[in-house]
C-alpha cells in the first residue's frame, strides 16, 4: 500500500501530517470498535489529527477511509485466521470446526473491538457504498472457503461455504453483544457435532 501523506493547518503551529498508513490503522480501530455508521467525519478527523480537507485528500471520502481500513484489516489477525485454520483442517467438518472456533475466539478477543469488522458493516451498515466495499472482502473469503470445501471433497462446497459465514455472522453479532469466547465455542461445537 502506498504511504501518502498530506500536510493541513490546524490551528496555529505547524501543519498536522496525515500518514495512509496510520490513518487506516486508526481508522480500522474506530469503525471496528464503533461500527462505520456511528463514526461521523468530525469525530473521525478529531481521531486522525487533521481537518476535514486532509481526509478528502488522501482518502477521497469516508468511503474511501473504509477502504483503507478493510484493505488492512483483511491482513490482520481478525481476517487472517480463515487461511490459517483452512490450512490445518483435513476433512470438511474440521474446516467448519476450526474456522468457527477460531472465530468465536478471535471475535470475543478484544472487547473494544468485538466481532468481525468486514461482517457488520457488510451486513449492519445503512451506508450502500460501505456495504459494497466489505462486501468485497466478505466475497473473498465466501470464495476461498468454497475452493477449501472443494479440495476437501465436499459435494455442497458453495452451500458449506455460505453455512460458515452465516455461523461466523452470528459469532460476530454475540460477541458485539458481549457474549464470550466459552459460551460461543460451546455453541459451536453443539452446531457442528449433530
Amino acid at each position: 500500500m502506498k504511504n501518502i501523506s498530506t500536510d493541513t493547518k490546524k490551528g496555529r503551529g505547524r501543519p498536522a501530517r496525515l500518514e495512509r498508513a496510520e490513518g487506516a490503522a486508526i481508522a480500522e480501530r474506530l469503525f471496528h470498535g464503533d461500527g462505520y455508521d456511528q463514526m461521523g467525519v468530525a469525530a473521525l478527523c478529531d481521531a486522525l489529527g487533521v481537518r476535514q480537507p486532509a481526509l478528502y485528500r488522501v482518502f477521497g471520502s469516508k468511503a474511501g477511509l473504509l477502504e483503507a481500513a478493510l484493505e488492512r484489516y483483511a491482513d490482520s489477525p481478525f481476517a487472517a485466521f480463515v487461511a490459517e485454520e483452512a490450512a490445518r483442517s483435513e476433512t470438511s467438518i474440521d474446516l467448519m470446526r476450526n474456522v468457527l472456533l477460531r472465530a468465536a475466539e478471535v471475535y470475543a478477543e478484544d472487547s473494544e473491538r468485538p466481532g468481525c469488522l468486514a461482517l457488520e458493516t457488510a451486513y449492519g451498515s445503512a451506508d450502500p457504498t460501505a456495504r459494497q466495499a466489505a462486501n468485497v472482502l466478505v466475497a473473498n473469503v465466501r470464495s476461498f472457503l468454497t475452493e477449501r470445501f472443494k479440495a476437501l471433497g465436499a459435494q455442497e462446497a458453495d452451500a458449506s461455504a455460505n453455512a460458515v459465514l452465516l455461523a461466523m455472522r452470528g459469532l460476530s453479532s454475540e460477541a458485539r453483544a458481549g457474549g464470550s469466547k466459552a459460551a460461543m465455542q460451546r455453541a459451536v461445537e453443539a452446531l457442528v457435532d449433530q
